[in-house]
């Protein structure tokens, strides 16, 4: 197996170790982690990265969707109207998430009419520098942008912890099993009942999620 630790990423876990994942499961079946993506990944990013570069740059989300789809963003539980001027610092949770229903989602939303209603829990950050060269954050996926994104963050692959995914597994057990669902970990096949025995606890894990088709 290569080296598939980001550099940045690789300083700041020290020797935590770390376990390559791939699952192969029905198509059907993509949406079922959903949920990790929503209870919030690890992302390697640049020091002195706005919301906007994050997103764009190191992402690969492309503009126009940020500009459309993107309609709430919360950095540390605030709400994010200036995309431009708040660096994410290291830590930091960044939550992405479609237009939200009713008065509610009208308020939270970036930018919007109701926007000065809510000034006591907008985040208002100038930049900041920070002195390393990367550190890692937290992006959490939500609503229609999981449903949108969700499939092509799995199939590329995301860090998260082991005892999130030991959880995750347990909970889906039977139904991953139902499908057949198949693995190969550090390059070596592994189903459901051998990655279940697994103690993920004290690993960082490298995930991906693919349709059958792609195994």
């Amino acid at each position: 197996m290569g080296n598939i630790i980001p550099a940045g990423l690789k300083k700041q876990i020290g020797d935590l170790p770390t376990q390559d994942l791939s699952l192969f499961v029905k198509s059907k079946l993509i949406p079922f982690f959903f949920q990790l993506l929503g209870q919030g990944f690890l992302v390697n990013v640049p020091a002195n990265c706005s919301i906007r570069d994050l997103i764009i740059d190191c992402l690969g989300i492309p503009n126009d969707y940020l500009e459309e789809r993107i309609q709430t963003l919360f950095l540390n539980g605030s709400v994010v109207d200036d995309l431009n001027s708040c660096n994410i610092k290291e830590g930091s949770t960044l939550a992405l998430s479609g237009a939200m229903p009713g008065l509610a989602g009208a308020v939270l939303r970036r930018g919007g009419f109701y926007a000065s209603f809510r000034r006591t829990i907008t985040h208002n950050d100038s930049p900041s520098r920070i002195d390393k060269d990367n550190h890692w954050i937290v992006l959490k996926l939500f609503n229609m942008i999981v449903k949108e994104l969700g499939p092509g963050f799995l199939e590329k692959g995301i860090w998260m912890e082991g005892e999130k995914l030991q959880k995750f597994l347990r909970c889906q057990s039977e139904e991953l099993r139902m499908h057949g669902t198949s693995g190969d970990m550090n390059g070596e096949p592994a189903d459901i009942n051998s990655l279940l025995k697994f103690d993920w606890k004290t690993h960082l894990i490298f995930l991906r999620v693919k349709p059958e088709s792609a195994a």
